[in-house]
């Protein structure tokens, strides 16, 4: 087991310390610190991203990593049909009780291909960060595409152009010591935006690529999240 696959494990166990959707997102990493994020503008933003994929109300969605379902428990109150799958065994385990209507599995990102097709968008947030490299992450968009029948969704990336800012802001945050204890090991991965560009070209897609919302959270100026949708001939 990786070392961010027991981080998250962790989140998943244990007794419940809030209830509906503040649970979720407190299980999901966006409770405490510059990363917090309120009910009411969690749901902003899932309807925020509904406007910008676009996402309607018939339409069928997967989430890769979909954590606890803070995102899906959100957009299911306007798109019913949902999916998730994520690495950790607990967190789906969440996500099933927090969301009954929904199809949930415990899945590696790239154990996408392993399953049919039949979404209209696939997508994921906050989690290509947590890629081991650069070929695992083309691995999965490609999946993500191949899987998709209009629409893939690739949000809340960190942006390599703004690295440090970011990493200061959370030490500044946590002080150096809480910095180094909470991150000690763990490494994410970042992003250039044309690397999206490159690999939206490669499969044969229209990509917009756009700045995370201000008003989400105080890390969102260092990340961006990317649409890509599938070209008619493709």
């Amino acid at each position: 087991m990786s070392r961010w696959q027991e981080v998250w494990e962790r989140k998943g166990g244990g007794t419940a310390v809030h209830s509906g959707l503040s649970e979720l997102l407190a299980r999901d990493g966006f409770d405490s610190g510059p990363a917090a994020i309120t009910e009411e503008t969690w749901r902003r933003y899932v309807r925020w991203v509904a406007a910008a994929v676009p996402i309607g109300k018939a339409d069928r969605v997967l989430e890769i990593g979909c954590g606890a379902g803070a995102f899906l428990c959100a957009l299911a109150e306007n798109t019913p049909d949902v999916a998730g799958t994520d690495f950790s065994a607990s967190l789906i385990a969440v996500a099933q009780r927090a969301i009954p209507e929904g199809t949930f599995a415990v899945e590696e990102a790239r154990d996408l291909r392993k399953r049919p097709a039949g979404y209209d968008v696939v997508l994921t947030n906050s989690v290509f960060q947590y890629f081991p490299n650069f070929a695992y992450a083309q691995d999965v968009m490609t999946a993500m595409v191949e899987h998709a029948a209009r629409a893939v969704a690739i949000l809340d990336v960190y942006d390599e152009q703004r690295r440090q800012a970011m990493a200061e802001t959370r030490r500044k945050f946590l002080g150096t010591a809480g910095f180094q204890h909470k991150y000690e090991g763990l490494d994410h991965l970042y992003f250039n935006r044309d690397w999206f560009r490159q690999q939206a070209e490669a499969l044969n897609c229209d990509i917009e690529v756009f700045d995370q919302p201000a008003w989400l959270c105080d890390l969102s100026e260092y990340r961006f999240s990317v649409v890509m949708h599938k070209k008619r001939n493709g």
